[in-house]
């Protein structure tokens, strides 16, 4: 059996980091088109960065809440998250607690297709 020391895991950490920064430059340029051609590659990067710490100040360490934050930091802008236009994300993220991610992120997202919704049109 192999065993692997939290010091390894530890390692991994900024490896792994990378590279989900590097797959989520890359799908904001299918899911935000026009964005990401006006941004170019590395200040896609400035921005999936950013986004990664704002998601992380609400808790969201797991790989899909953080990609549900930096989506809808691409339809709501940046600051969504205290952009008092958007009430119910503010309402939707709740307290930052890890160990209620996964719910607060079906909220968030819930919440984000009402507004859509609202704002486009079902």
């Amino acid at each position: 059996m192999l065993t692997i020391s939290r010091a390894q895991v530890e390692a991994f950490k900024p490896i792994a980091l990378s590279d989900f920064e590097a797959a989520m430059v890359d799908h904001g340029a299918r899911f935000s088109p026009r964005l990401s051609a006006v941004l170019g590659k590395d200040q896609l990067l400035v921005v999936v960065r950013a986004a990664v710490r704002r998601a992380a100040l609400h808790g969201f360490t797991f790989t899909g809440p953080v990609r549900l934050f930096i989506e809808l930091g691409f339809l709501f802008g940046s600051s969504f998250d205290v952009d008092p236009q958007y009430p119910w994300a503010r309402e939707a993220l709740g307290e930052p607690d890890p160990d209620t991610q996964m719910a607060r992120a079906q909220a968030l997202h819930t919440a984000s297709i009402e507004a859509l919704d609202g704002i486009n049109g079902p």
